[in-house]
């Protein structure tokens, strides 16, 4: 990574974190901070599943960051969510509504929808196009709608194999899930 403020992205437990520079901050639900350009190596177990209890869903139980929609969200969105999801378990309904968006939407990099008001909504029923974070995003709010607790991370994917064991992760390597 190279400025300030940039999200590193990994799935599943952390195990050990190094760095060659400034350490990582938390965010205290497992989310990882780069204050300062450096780099890092995360050694993870594999992620659960989407019907295992989040790892930040703390004793308090408290999944209302994870389930909050905003007030004045559209309500074909609602509609939209329980037509395609249908029932099952979260994972069922999940893959369904992730099969609707890849089935029927485009990616692009460049969403016509610059300067406007309710930029998910003019893509799940007007341009039907966008890039990763309006998948992801789309996908997240969909769910919430259902009442399956979800988050859109921003993180790296990939990256540069480096000689010495590193992997550095570049803009072009920027990803939303």
């Amino acid at each position: 990574p190279g400025g300030t403020g940039e999200v590193v992205f990994t799935t599943g437990h952390v195990l050990d974190v190094r760095t060659d520079g400034p350490p990582l901050t938390t965010d205290g639900r497992g989310g990882f901070r780069a204050d300062e350009a450096g780099r890092w190596r995360l050694v993870t177990l594999p992620p659960l599943s989407v019907d295992a209890r989040p790892a930040w869903d703390d004793a308090a139980g408290d999944l209302a960051p994870a389930l909050a929609l905003p007030p004045d969200l559209d309500p074909r969105v609602a509609e939209l969510a329980a037509a395609v999801a249908g029932e099952g378990t979260p994972a069922e309904q999940l893959e369904r509504i992730r099969a609707h968006l890849h089935g029927r939407y485009v990616y692009t990099r460049t969403p016509r929808d610059v300067g406007d008001e309710a930029p998910l909504t003019t893509f799940l029923f007007e341009t039907r196009a966008g890039h990763c974070e309006y998948f992801a995003t789309a996908r997240a709010v969909l769910g919430r709608a259902r009442g399956i607790p979800t988050r859109v991370v921003n993180g790296y994917v990939g990256g540069t194999p480096a000689a010495d064991g590193w992997r550095e992760g570049r803009g072009r390597d920027a990803h939303a899930w």
